[in-house]
């Protein structure tokens, strides 16, 4: 049987689909073929032909030639068939037995497609993150405000850095405008915070469900992104506060704030009490002191020094010893006395600084462990510091300041109606088990509220992401808007000399929690306890028997310095819980500050609603906030 016809090959001979027609009968003595011959002639082959079978066991009838003449198919059928067309000139090719299909290009559009397609954004071919959104940016300008910009082909697998462009890539060129953008398998999409929005997707729709359905890059898990949605019934609901936008990617305050976290994870092995002479000490505040964007203490000359070194704000923060006397006095957990001292990390062991782990971690791989001192230490740097953060619970910090204060005898607030009673004594109320519990109503408000910040509002980028990106731009491999003063700062320098990049060093070696940056939930728990506290003890009460850790750290001896008032190391427990996650490399510092300022106001909008709940005659207390002032609740 011979299948023949016309059959264009529309320049490919296998791999397509082609139909033709069957030959009429054949008379008993066939008339000379007259037809041209054949220029190739396959035989040998297992030829799909489309047509069907006349057998229960196959259902496409398949034969084992093929003739051609230009870019037709000639014939299909069996080899003794097929070669009456060959002729002098006639190549054949044998096949061995190998599966055959002819092929045909088809070219063709939908419109509706095709439309599309010139009103997005052409991603194909873009070789880096960078071009991407340069892409995108450029699309932007184009259009009206607030108009959906779309775009396709995108893909990261072809590029020097390969990793997936996130909603924070797009949201920085966006400029208010929805994006969405597929991959080139259109299997991926990604879309900015404004077209989340929109979408009513994940927070904004409060759908429990939702969260069980984002995607995940690893194991690590999201830590606790509805937390947030919560509500207080004592205090403000999170969604009440508002909170002072943190500083933009490219700005200056946001470069010098990055500076300070390298010199911070530079010098994290060093004692504080060294500051004053070490080499690096000295360095660091030299260069913070060229940053005009940093917003951390400086002298009547306007310079950093060693003294004012990632300390706080405010005479109590440069006072004393860098570390409060609230982490280094003794412990009274009735019936036992608690020395504090921290199992603390191995010095000289930093995670997170060449691109392959920090790339692993970004994508939620599991992180090693870290390797610890084989000594409990006091608090001597920020290593140490970095790791009491790491390890304690919300408001250990502050529930043990309230046990040291109890046990040194502090004087009530001079509003306690209980101070001055000639018959009674605070407990339910304005007494001990009254202040426990208040401890841990803020510190609960504290973290809700923090949550909803983090996730719902501002979102901002962890210290060691942006690192990353620091890195990408100094080594060439895309470009982002990062600050003078950063790139061209002594701390990028000199960690770029050490370790061969400007990736933050991480003291943990998971880096940072699973949760957006700002505010520091450790800083508005810190300022929200330090501020009952405040509010419950006489501020101007002297410390007895200050102390200060030897280089070590195996042992505290006296402090010989200036007295110690509880309400100035109040505030610098708080500055000291809240840096020490700084030291860890996982906080900015306005995400401390700002963190320190919430924790205030929400403690004293509880102290106001708890004011009318009891029966005595309370005036109010008085305290002196953060920025010094005074305030009576």
């Amino acid at each position: 049987m011979i299948l023949k016809g016309r059959t264009s090959l529309g320049g490919a001979l296998l791999f397509g689909v082609f139909s033709m027609s069957a030959s009429g009968a054949q008379n008993s003595t066939p008339a000379p073929d007259t037809r041209p011959k054949a220029d190739v002639i396959f035989i040998h082959a297992n030829v799909y032909t489309g047509v069907p079978a006349n057998t229960p066991f196959s259902s496409i009838l398949r034969e084992e030639a093929i003739a051609v003449r230009g870019d037709r198919i000639e014939a299909v059928g069996k080899t003794a068939d097929l070669e009456k067309l060959k002729g002098p000139q006639t190549q054949v090719i044998d096949l061995g037995g190998h599966f055959t299909m002819a092929g045909f290009n088809d070219a063709h559009l939908h419109l509706d497609d095709a439309g599309q397609t010139k009103l997005s954004v052409d991603l194909t071919g873009v070789k880096s993150l960078d071009e991407l959104r340069t892409r995108v940016a450029k699309k932007i300008d184009e259009s009206r405000a607030g108009e959906w910009v779309t775009g396709s082909g995108w893909d990261e697998t072809l590029w020097p850095v390969k990793v997936t462009p996130t909603r924070w890539d797009l949201d920085e060129v966006s400029g208010g405008h929805p994006v969405f953008l597929v991959r080139v398998d259109e299997h991926i999409a990604v879309a900015n915070t404004r077209a989340l929005q929109l979408a009513n997707i994940t927070i904004a729709s409060r759908d429990p469900a939702d969260f069980e359905s984002i995607p995940l890059g690893g194991f690590v898990k999201l830590a606790n992104p509805q937390g947030g949605l919560a509500l207080n019934l004592i205090g403000p609901d999170p969604a009440c506060v508002e909170l002072v936008p943190p500083p933009r990617f490219a700005a200056a305050e946001q470069g010098a704030e990055l500076v300070e976290l390298f010199w911070q994870a530079l010098l994290r092995d060093v004692a504080f009490t060294d500051y004053e002479t070490h080499p690096a000490a000295l360095r660091a505040a030299e260069d913070l002191s060229r940053i005009a964007g940093f917003t951390g203490p400086r002298d009547a000359a306007g310079r950093v020094t060693p003294a004012t070194l990632f300390r706080g704000a405010g005479a109590a923060n440069l006072a004393g010893p860098y570390v409060s006397q609230f982490l280094y006095k003794d412990i009274f957990l009735p019936p036992m006395w608690v020395p504090q001292k921290v199992r603390t990390a191995a010095p000289g062991i930093d995670f997170l600084v060449q691109p392959g782990e920090w790339l692993a971690v970004q994508n939620g791989a599991i992180a090693g462990v870290n390797r610890f001192d084989e000594h409990p230490r006091h608090l001597r740097n920020g290593r140490d510091l970095g790791e009491f953060v790491h390890r304690d619970f919300s408001y250990q910090g502050a529930l043990d300041a309230c046990l040291i204060l109890q046990k040194i005898g502090a004087p009530p607030n001079g509003g306690n109606p209980y101070k001055h009673s000639r018959t009674q004594s605070g407990f339910t109320t304005f007494g001990a088990p009254y202040l426990f519990y208040l401890l841990a109503v803020v510190t609960q408000v504290a973290l809700t509220t923090s949550w909803y910040q983090k996730w719902c509002v501002h979102r901002r980028l962890r210290p060691e992401e942006y690192g990353g990106r620091v890195e990408i731009h100094r080594a060439g491999r895309g470009r982002y808007p990062i600050p003078e003063a950063l790139l061209a700062s002594a701390a990028l320098a000199e960690l770029a000399s050490r370790q061969g990049t400007a990736l933050l060093p991480q003291a943990y070696p998971e880096g940072c929690p699973l949760h957006p940056s700002y505010p520091a939930a450790h800083a508005v728990i810190a300022g929200a306890g330090v501020t009952v506290l405040k509010a419950f003890f006489d501020e101007s009460y002297l410390v007895p028997n200050p102390v200060a850790p030897a280089a070590d750290g195996l042992s505290l001896r006296p402090y010989a310095g200036p007295p110690l008032a509880i309400g100035g190391e109040l505030e610098k427990l708080a500055w000291n819980i809240a840096m020490g996650r700084n030291f860890a490399g996982i906080h900015w510092r306005s995400d401390a500050t700002a963190g320190l300022e919430l924790g205030e106001r929400l403690a004293v909008a509880v102290l106001r609603e708890m004011k009318l709940t009891g029966n005595e005659l309370f005036t109010g207390f008085s305290l002196r906030r953060f920025d010094g002032s005074r305030l009576t609740v």
